[in-house]
């Protein structure tokens, strides 16, 4: 893996080399050289840029890659007209200061290109006179994006015929109105958005007739009203309130008639509707619009026919066949919609009909299908969101089968050391299966299914190590360093082991047993893992053994681990090591027969081999400090 980032890498920095090339260009001033300092440099400003002497026809000019060709007009009022050679404008970005060619590495040059720099008054060679009752209320842009905020009631703007013949007028705040704009005899219409677009060009023919005043009038009459007409296809009922400022009208039947309700302008009206009905079309002076819970004209500026086609929500009913209704989690809206075991029938509302379904915790879908056999298991809401969206009506039907979710697989990871982790960027999970019990240090049990996925353990972190280690065996990681695992092979009864911090040592435990003390046992380590006692037992790290038996009739055994004696609890020996360890399991059959003859005399030595006492009855061996001996040649445990 390492040698593949490596090699992509490579390839990378192979091409980047290739592509930073040098640019030579071709630029050919049409007018103009003498008005603008060309330079070439990483910027326009620095002392160690390279001064470009232009001339007006051909330039052929040498560009570093990654630097750029900068052009400074001496006059800043002056047109600067840069193209490349598909006839586009290069014009300024909005952090750059002047306009240039870039020789970009990831690019090439589109020459020839043109420039032309033109004093402004020959450049823009016609004006237009706009005329206004109230100036403060109006802003004029012209097509190079330029806003005149004019402070008398004439301004004469000079533009370029060709290039700049289109003039917007529009308000100077959100809270103003423009009452109407004439050119000439003509009054023009505004944009939905309340600008007026005018074409400085009257027509055009060869000789264009050129407009050469504009007439504001941004006040509106005095007295003026404007009127606003209903026409209802569908219940009055519909209609909740009429309101004018945030004020409701005092006679709402009055304004439902044909002869409607009148504001001044700039006034806001809203329309609000019941929420029993549904308004399924709204048209407000022939233009479509969306329509919930209410409709609002911010500010009015001229009479509105508004035409509502609505009705009353309807009621409906849903059939559903549901085997495991505990396993159905459906949400109408913020509600829990409960659906019965067995065939149901849910009435809904024609308002009310989205239900979201998903699998309740623990279980699963089996079938979600609906009269006409479709499968939403197999659609793209589930495989992606685990979700099905659904958009009820009149005659649906759908069947749905959920099960318990059964995980019998079983496996033991064991955490060395928690201490240097921040669970932030901790984690611990199956592809399919994210709701595991927060892992604790040491041993931790997780239950799984096959089709829960990989197993993953991700604990990256500001800490020196991670060694992972699965059955035994240790886990390659995917690279130096990496501070995770993926397993798709994850099987019941596996084990995984986790060091941070220090790599851990392997190492043999090795099992002594006399007389077959371990018939009826089982030894496991790591918690789940049979353990072969017949040969030295690898361990990887601390490692957890027991030893219990397999029926209530097992014999009695002693466990010693080195020269410690083990003491059961319920019938099983535990113990903990993390070094080559010996253990020796003993039957206690051994002091039951001296025991049984109080006259037999032996011999007795510890575990060292050294005679603690010769030809000793029962009793003096029984009066032995505890521990483990030899007697007769057998290991016994005197307590």
């Amino acid at each position: 893996m390492k040698k593949f980032y490596t090699l992509i890498l490579s390839l990378a920095v192979c091409c980047f080399t290739a592509s930073a090339a040098d640019w030579d260009i071709v630029l050919n001033v049409i007018e103009g050289a003498e008005r603008v300092k060309a330079v070439v440099g990483e910027n326009a400003d620095d002392t160690d840029v390279q001064v470009i002497e232009l001339v007006n026809g051909e330039n052929k000019i040498h560009i570093p890659s990654y630097e750029a060709l900068y052009f400074i007009p001496y006059n800043e009022s002056d047109i600067v007209i840069l193209k490349d050679s598909t006839g586009e404008t290069i014009t300024k970005s909005m952090w750059d200061k002047y306009f240039q060619i870039y020789a970009s590495g990831w690019d090439s040059p589109s020459d020839p290109y043109s420039l032309s720099v033109i004093d402004e008054n020959i450049y823009r060679s016609k004006s237009v006179t706009v005329n206004m009752d109230n100036c403060s209320k109006v802003t004029i842009k012209r097509a190079d994006g330029k806003e005149f905020k004019p402070d008398q009631n004439t301004i004469s703007i000079p533009y370029n015929p060709e290039e700049e013949a289109d003039l917007i007028i529009k308000t100077r705040t959100y809270s103003d109105l423009i009452y109407k704009v004439n050119v000439g005899d003509k009054e023009i219409s505004k944009l939905s958005d309340g600008y007026y677009l005018i074409n400085l060009t009257g027509n055009t023919d060869d000789s264009p007739m050129y407009v050469e005043q504009i007439d504001v009038t941004a006040d509106f009459p005095e007295g003026m009203k404007f009127k606003t007409t209903l026409s209802l296809n569908g219940p009055t009922e519909m209609i909740k309130y009429i309101r004018i400022n945030d004020k409701d009208v005092d006679n709402l039947a009055a304004c439902l008639t044909d002869a409607g309700f009148e504001a001044d302008p700039a006034d806001k009206i809203a329309i609000g509707f019941d929420g029993d009905h549904k308004i399924d079309e709204l048209i407000d002076n022939g233009a479509k619009r969306n329509a919930f819970s209410q409709h609002t004209i911010e500010m009015i500026d001229c009479d509105h026919n508004i035409e509502l086609t609505g009705h009353k929500y309807s009621t409906f009913n849903v059939k559903f066949n549901t085997i495991g209704a505990d396993g159905i989690t459906a949400m109408l809206g913020n509600s829990r919609l409960r659906l019965e075991e067995g065939t149901s029938i849910v009435e809904f509302s024609e308002k009310n009909s989205y239900v979201v379904f998903s699998e309740a915790k623990g279980y699963e879908f089996e079938t979600f299908t609906d009269a006409s056999s479709k499968d939403y298991l197999s659609t793209s809401d589930w495989n992606r969101y685990r979700n099905l969206y659904l958009t009820l009506k009149e005659g649906d039907e759908y069947t749905i089968v959920t099960s318990e979710i059964r995980r019998d697989n079983q496996l033991a990871i064991y955490f060395s050391d928690f201490s240097a982790l921040s669970f932030g960027n901790f984690r611990t999970y199956f592809d399919k299966y994210e709701e595991l019990p927060q892992p604790q240090n040491g041993y931790n049990l997780i239950n799984f299914r096959d089709e829960d996925g990989s197993f993953n353990v991700y604990a990256s972190g500001e800490y020196s190590g991670f060694y992972a280690y699965k059955n035994g065996e240790f886990i390659e990681p995917d690279y130096e360093g990496a501070k995770y695992f993926e397993d798709a092979n994850v099987a019941h009864n596996d084990v995984y082991k986790v060091f941070f911090m220090e790599e851990p040592t392997v190492y043999d435990v090795t099992f002594t047993v006399s007389d077959n003390a371990l018939d009826g046992y089982k030894v496991k380590k790591d918690v789940i893992t049979d353990v072969d006692y017949t040969a030295p037992v690898k361990a990887v790290g601390n490692t957890l053994f027991t030893i219990s038996p397999t029926d209530s009739e097992n014999g009695s055994i002693v466990v010693s681990v080195g020269m410690d004696i083990i003491e059961p609890e319920n019938g099983v020996y535990t113990f903990e090591t993390n070094t080559d360890t010996n253990v020796s399991v003993t039957s206690t059959s051994g002091i039951e027969a001296i025991q049984a003859d109080r006259n037999t005399k032996s011999d007795v030595y510890n575990l060292q081999g050294i005679c603690v006492g010769r030809r000793m009855s029962a009793d003096k061996i029984n009066s032995l400090p505890s521990g483990i001996y030899i007697v007769n040649g057998t290991k016994t445990v005197i307590r």
